[in-house]
């Protein structure tokens, strides 16, 4: 998906676009005679749709807080209102042209809300987050006992379909709330969403996301120790599943997170050491 920041970059060099391209249609349309020598006269009723098309294209990419209906409704209005003044220029009003119009208008407003519905990362996820890695139980953060971490299984979500990069396996984790601290956001959106309770450890990476955010990555234990499992409580529109796997396990699995990938590879080699 395409970044929420660089899709505002985006819209702002859209605005531009579409308001020269709203001025020079205006002149075109109420020219008194058309360039006939170079366009048959058959022609024109597909060269209004495109033409509104590219105008529906620009607007929607353009607009911000106006629906797609009221401004399909304005471009709908000074189409008939073009069509109308025609005559006075030396030019004829034609029906089938405003129908091209207005449905050429309504597919690229169509197509430009399509693009910004799936391919458009939302504003929430351009939000910093944070996120923990769990090892299995039985696992103490002030142990001293000597662990092969490489090969200690930890817990993952597999994602759902109502959320971004839906299928793929990661760590619990979320957004991070205005005023909130990593470490607590990561604590909180480990219980939201898989119901587990956790004392949240020392920070062992900074992850730069696809959408242009910074994902905190701590290392944790549960709040309350216990020899076997914790229950899990997964929260639907967040997760489909879960999994226990050990780090090794991951580094060939495809459906794993790639930024969470780059951390895994980093623990197993040694680069990232993990706090005790």
């Amino acid at each position: 998906m395409i970044p929420y920041r660089q899709y505002e970059r985006l819209r702002r060099f859209a605005i531009v676009v579409a308001w020269l391209y709203f001025l020079f249609m205006a002149f075109m349309l109420l020219q008194p005679k058309p360039p006939t020598e170079f366009i048959p006269d058959e022609a024109f009723s597909i060269l209004h749709f495109l033409a509104f098309f590219a105008l529906g294209v620009f607007v929607g990419t353009a607009r911000a807080n106006w629906s797609y209906w009221l401004w399909f409704a304005l471009i709908c209005v000074w189409s008939v209102g073009t069509e109308v003044v025609q005559p006075y220029v030396g030019r004829c009003y034609e029906l089938q042209d405003v129908v091209q119009d207005v449905v050429g208008a309504a597919a690229g407003l169509g197509a430009a809300r399509l693009v910004k519905r799936y391919w458009i990362a939302p504003p929430g996820a351009s939000r910093d987050g944070a996120a923990a890695i769990l090892f299995r139980p039985p696992f103490s953060l002030k142990s001293d006992a000597p662990l092969d971490f490489a090969k200690r299984q930890i817990l993952l979500i597999r994602r759902s379909e109502k959320v971004a990069c839906p299928g793929t396996l990661c760590f619990p984790g979320g957004g991070i709330e205005k005023g909130e601290r990593p470490e607590d956001a990561a604590r909180r959106e480990f219980l939201e969403e898989v119901g587990v309770a956790i004392r949240v450890g020392a920070k062992i990476a900074e992850i730069r996301t696809p959408s242009d955010a910074t994902l905190h990555l701590f290392v944790a234990e549960l709040e309350k120790p216990l020899a076997g499992d914790p229950e899990i409580k997964l929260q639907p529109s967040e997760a489909s599943g879960y999994e226990w796997r050990t780090l090794t396990e991951l580094l060939d699995d495809p459906d794993f997170l790639p930024n969470n990938l780059e951390v895994v590879r980093k623990i197993v080699e040694g680069k990232i050491q993990i706090p005790r």
